[in-house]
């Protein structure tokens, strides 16, 4: 099932305006006769273009800021939502899909998804609305400006936690109450990591440069263990229980994992439960637990008593919607535990190959950090930026891409990449690979699902890599409002040349270059037209002015780096000097090219110009 148009009636700066999503297809909505018209256009749609299935199709959404990039992917967020969550905003919006493989001929093979109050869209028409999720969808977007809290009425946790039974859609990264927990991220991102070459179904060796972990190096500090927080006296606190239980040997922050026994791996654990449930009670639902353990601390209980307390209660449910990324970390620690619990001795080490040690890594404390390698040595923390967050979002997606192919329950097969200006932060050469790298991961997955990458982007290099019939480009009206300029865009960014895509694709109509040295070259043009203009009495005023500013503009024009401009500046300021100093315009002009050339060449020249 693929979708192939969106009309927004309304939603936020969009106002009746419809967008083509397939190549296969040109479609257009007449609002006014309530009329929607779908046209295959066979002539336009290379087959099997992003993959040799057919199974991956990729759309880029760009424009000007404010134009409605995020809007759209928005309103398709609400679309594809279960109908489970009630959407707190005005949004009045219709998706199209079409579905080869439907074998109804009464359908049509086409397929609508509403949401919101669409007045008057398809009242006529006779496409079947679509009776169960297909399609499951994963948004990605990482600003920080964005509160779903609101929008879902607060709804948001299984959104967040992909929750198959209760959503078709994932939202990454957990923006609970509008805020991003990077610790949280980084903790995601390793476990995803982990968890992925752990089952080590899919081999990626055939793609160039893609970071595969072959060992793991495993660390921990102090404050990963007890999360002291020395302000609040709780490191004293921790300290003194574990001193009364004869666990006198704490280490300082530079001990090795490798140097703890079973007996260290078992107490640190414990400890991290503790300090993530008692030391953290003021975050915790209001419970019986949470009494036992706020009263814990004025008796004489032992770590294996309240440890009794936090596994015989419903720790999942222990935690206000805000701080669910914990439940994870106490579960997995209790997992550790049981690993170790049925060895007569165990010892970690601290450099381990992923391929032996598969069961530990399942089931590794969250309080332990880990840093990967793979076969070429490389190490994970020390990529570039750009490298570790392409890497991470790779395997996040992967992640839930396996989820989704695990779980039984509900057949999906499709899934709708949503990506919100995903790039931002990456090189160049990063952006440039961007697109191709994704493709090339999703490729072993097309043999159960198709792939839609619905990708907003500022990026030049992401719509080089697409035919027009791929990219839908909008500006803003003279209101503010969206406005789908698409077919009027007289463009093909495939294979573009940069500069192009940028003045045209990105509507940037005032040039490429940057603000500031505009503005700088700008003076000297100025001043040159008002020369121009002078006329003999008004000289003497600019001369004095002009001579001023001689040397600093002369400075300007050296280290313009643009050929042609740098010349054609040049050729003003030789002007300038002509006009307003005639008597040492020459005089300057011969010190120049000494300067350039060396006394020896100009002399040479001026001979035989005289001769």
């Amino acid at each position: 099932m693929e979708l192939v148009y969106l009309w927004v009636e309304e939603y936020k700066n969009i106002h009746k305006q419809g967008f083509n999503f397939s190549p296969r297809f040109n479609c257009d909505y007449d609002y006014e006769n309530e009329k929607l018209t779908i046209t295959p256009t066979p002539e336009k749609a290379i087959k099997n273009f992003f993959d040799e299935e057919g199974k991956i199709n990729v759309t880029a959404i760009v424009g000007e800021n404010g134009s409605g990039k995020t809007a759209i992917l928005s309103s398709l967020v609400y679309l594809l939502s279960n109908k489970n969550l009630k959407i707190n905003i005005e949004c009045n919006a219709v998706a199209i899909y079409y579905d080869e493989n439907c074998k109804d001929e009464n359908c049509k093979k086409y397929y609508k998804k509403t949401v919101g109050e669409v007045s008057k869209f398809i009242t006529k028409e006779s496409i079947t609305p679509i009776s169960e999720d297909k399609i499951y969808s994963i948004f990605y977007d990482y600003s920080i400006d964005y509160n779903f809290k609101t929008l879902f009425n607060g709804n948001m946790s299984s959104s967040y936690k992909a929750n198959y039974k209760d959503t078709c859609i994932l939202i990454r990264p957990d923006k609970t109450d509008a805020v991003i927990n990077l610790d949280n991220i980084e903790f995601e991102a390793n476990q995803n990591i982990l968890q992925f070459i752990v089952r080590k179904d899919i081999n990626f060796q055939h793609i160039n440069n893609f970071f595969l972990p072959s060992k793991v190096k495993l660390t921990s500090t102090n404050p990963r263990i007890y999360g002291f927080e020395k302000h609040a006296g709780k490191e004293s606190a921790i300290k003194i229980k574990v001193e009364k239980l004869n666990h006198n040997w704490l280490p300082d922050d530079n001990f090795s994992i490798s140097n703890l026994n079973k007996e260290q791996l078992e107490l640190f654990t414990k400890l991290y439960i503790i300090q993530n449930t008692f030391f953290k009670s003021d975050k915790l639902k209001e419970t019986d637990f949470k009494k036992k353990i706020q009263n814990y601390s004025n008796t004489e209980q032992s770590i294996e008593e309240l440890l009794n307390i936090i596994s015989g209660s419903k720790f999942h449910e222990l935690y206000h919607e805000k701080l669910a990324y914990e439940i994870p970390k106490i579960k997995q620690s209790f997992d550790f535990l049981d690993y170790i619990k049925g060895k007569s001795s165990y010892k970690i080490g601290s450099m381990i190959v992923i391929e032996k040690e598969k069961e530990l890594l399942k089931n590794l404390a969250p309080w332990i950090d880990v840093d990967f390698f793979d076969e070429e040595g490389r190490k994970f923390s020390d990529l570039s930026y750009g490298q570790k967050f392409l890497i991470k979002f790779v395997y996040d997606v992967l992640y839930y891409v396996n989820n989704v192919k695990s779980y039984k329950a509900l057949k999906y097969t499709n899934i709708v990449l949503l990506l919100d200006e995903v790039e931002t932060g990456l090189h160049p050469q990063w952006q440039k690979e961007f697109l191709f790298l994704f493709m090339e991961v999703l490729k072993p997955y097309t043999y159960r699902f198709n792939f839609h990458i619905i990708a907003s982007s500022h990026s030049p290099f992401i719509i080089s890599d697409l035919p027009k019939e791929n990219v839908i480009f909008l500006k803003k009206d003279k209101d503010g409002n969206c406005d789908n300029v698409t077919k009027a865009t007289d463009i093909n960014p495939f294979g573009a040349n940069i500069h192009t895509l940028l003045s045209d694709g990105f509507f940037m109509q005032d040039g490429l270059m940057g603000e500031f040295a505009k503005g700088k070259i700008n003076k000297i043009k100025r001043f040159y037209e008002i020369v121009k203009k002078l006329e003999n009495k008004q000289k003497k005023r600019l001369r004095n002015l002009f001579l001023k500013k001689q040397t600093k503009f002369w400075q300007i024009q050296n280290i313009i780096g643009e050929p042609f401009l740098k010349t054609i500046i040049g050729n003003y300021l030789t002007e300038i000097e002509k006009i307003l100093i005639e008597d040492k315009a020459e005089e300057n002009e011969i010190n120049r090219f000494i300067k350039k050339f060396g006394n020896d060449k100009i002399k040479s020249f001026l001979k035989n110009k005289n001769d």
